[in-house]
């Protein structure tokens, strides 16, 4: 359930091991989106990040170009070489890595 032809909701997180145990649950009361129920690693013994490592900076994130870039996208076409699932989900991830790339701006901890 979203709105028009959109399809996909995101959680957006710097580590692979950052969630686990997602679970796309019922819509939130009237809304058309589901809700997303899952689990947070926090290591508390995670040294500081004045790693000098660059981080996404998703509070300054351009979310509208993002959606309006991956809604302009198509999708039909992109998978027309893809045999595999692996080779989808390589692809979606090709594009996704893309967007973030350009909206997502990096911040370097001091």
């Amino acid at each position: 359930n979203t709105r028009l032809n959109d399809c996909l909701n995101f959680i957006f997180c710097n580590s692979l091991n950052s969630i686990y145990g997602l679970q796309v649950k019922e819509p939130f009361s009237n809304s058309d989106h589901s809700m997303f129920d899952f689990g947070l690693n926090l290591c508390p013994c995670k040294k500081d990040h004045n790693d000098g490592i660059p981080n996404y900076n998703y509070k300054k994130a351009n979310y509208d170009l993002t959606a309006a870039d991956l809604t302009s996208l198509d999708w039909h076409l992109l998978f027309t070489g893809c045999n595999t699932a692996e080779d989808h989900y390589n692809t979606f991830l090709l594009e996704v890595n893309r967007v973030i790339n350009l909206y997502l701006p990096k911040i370097t901890p001091k």
